[in-house]
């Protein structure tokens, strides 16, 4: 009895563990395959499903040839970017994602990849319904 009782605490300590690693961002991200990917990196289309932010693509990928080109993240109408962090890239991206904007509209932001080096960065989206900041989400973008 009490082998199986401490044989189910390791499994359950196990099985936590993994569910904790799972949700808390990796030291190294875990990039989702991309092969499927059938949007456009430089025009990602950001949507607003039941309040929570989806964009079309989960990692924007951009090949070696893509190099210095401007990036112009779209949302709805009655939706809009805030003026300064609509399009937020993590600091290991700096120099390589560079001068974030909001765009010449509240519905669009940009950013230019100067694509020196290949990386996975993880970036954060952020959008407003009227004056109310919806929950941001964090997708990837990847240069080969």
């Amino acid at each position: 009895m009490t082998k199986r009782l401490l044989i189910t605490a390791l499994l359950g300590t196990l099985l936590a563990g993994c569910s904790v690693h799972h949700h808390h961002f990796p030291s190294k991200p875990c990039v989702p395959c991309t092969g499927n990917a059938t949007g456009d990196p430089l025009n990602p289309q950001v949507r607003i499903n039941n309040g929570e932010i989806a964009v079309d693509q989960e990692v924007l990928r951009f090949r070696k040839d893509q190099v210095n080109v401007t990036i112009t993240w779209r949302v709805p109408e009655g939706y809009s970017f805030p003026p300064n962090n609509g399009v937020v890239f993590e600091r290991a991206a700096a120099g390589e994602i560079v001068n974030c904007q909001r765009g010449k509209s509240p519905q669009e932001f940009t950013c230019r990849n100067v694509h020196s080096r290949p990386g996975v960065y993880r970036y954060g989206i952020n959008v407003n319904q009227g004056e109310t900041p919806l929950k941001p989400l964090d997708p990837y973008l990847m240069n080969d």
